[in-house]
């Protein structure tokens, strides 16, 4: 019996694992669906983003945005440090915000989210980069709002409300490419559309020692920058790992909040709700 081995349906391409597809078409076809619901390589679908809460039932969510602009009698210019491990989804809870809380239940709050993952090139951000990355942050912010639509309005919108004179598209491109950290300020300080502003530094905890060191910096001028003409509640959240805050970021100067774990149960069923509702449309 020793001498006989049986034949199984998986040994045929256990050699090519490519060739799987061929015997599992079903499966392969699935794959899309499988990576969008559970966050392979994807960006998480925001329709089905999962509140946290906190020991008393209240969602994390809503307690962070009342506290970003209430916890104090003056709330411009204040600079906050959210922490949690690694992977604990910091960055998809500054996304809701940004992209979804604000534009949907405080229209009148305009959050501005900047990346600064470093390249292939080079591992540290410098003020200028960080001052590139904010004003195409805005940019997007504001597209996101229906604001503008194009370079040119971008441009066009910041420099009217400066004071400065209209001027033909390509012109206005040149002059938009010489828009600095204090004229981008002094726009938010003074654009009425929006009551609230929230500045998100994500990635910082990506960085080497000295780009965490100019983003520290960065947010910091932002904020006294925001204090020197209190117009309206002016906001930094820094998103960081736990060592990263506990190393880097001093108590005295960086209030934090801490993200609270998220309800598996609740992952898991949006998770099925979001792989039903893709098959539902594929019919």
């Amino acid at each position: 019996m020793d001498a006989f081995q049986r034949i199984r349906a998986l040994d045929a391409i256990s050699d090519e694992l490519e060739k799987w597809v061929a015997y599992n078409p079903l499966f392969y076809n699935s794959i899309p669906a499988f990576d969008e619901a559970f966050d392979r390589g994807v960006q998480l679908n925001l329709a089905y983003y999962v509140e946290r809460y906190d020991n008393q039932g209240r969602a994390f969510e809503i307690i962070l945005n009342n506290n970003l602009f209430s916890a104090h009698r003056n709330p411009t210019g204040k600079v906050y440090n959210l922490s949690g491990p690694v992977g604990s989804g910091k960055t998809s809870v500054c996304r809701y915000l940004v992209e979804k809380y604000f534009p949907e239940k405080n229209p009148t709050t305009l959050g501005i989210m900047i990346d600064v993952w470093p390249s292939e090139e080079k591992d540290d951000v410098n003020f200028k980069e960080l001052t590139n990355s904010l004003k195409e942050a805005l940019y997007h912010a504001l597209t996101r709002y229906g604001v503008i639509r194009t370079y040119a309005e971008f441009y066009t919108t910041i420099l009217k409300q400066l004071g400065f004179e209209t001027h033909s598209v390509d012109k206005i491109l040149r002059i938009g490419e010489q828009i600095d950290l204090f004229m981008i300020l002094e726009f938010l300080s003074s654009y009425e559309k929006f009551n609230r502003i929230l500045i998100i530094i994500d990635n910082i905890d990506e960085t080497n020692r000295d780009t965490i060191e100019n983003c520290k910096s960065f947010a910091l001028k932002i904020a006294k920058s925001a204090r020197a003409k209190p117009s309206k509640a002016f906001s930094i959240l820094l998103p960081v790992r736990e060592y990263t805050r506990t190393v880097f970021f001093s108590q005295a100067h960086f209030a934090h909040y801490d993200l609270p774990p998220l309800q598996e149960h609740k992952v898991i069923a949006k998770k099925l709700e979001q792989k039903y509702r893709y098959y539902k449309r594929k019919l």
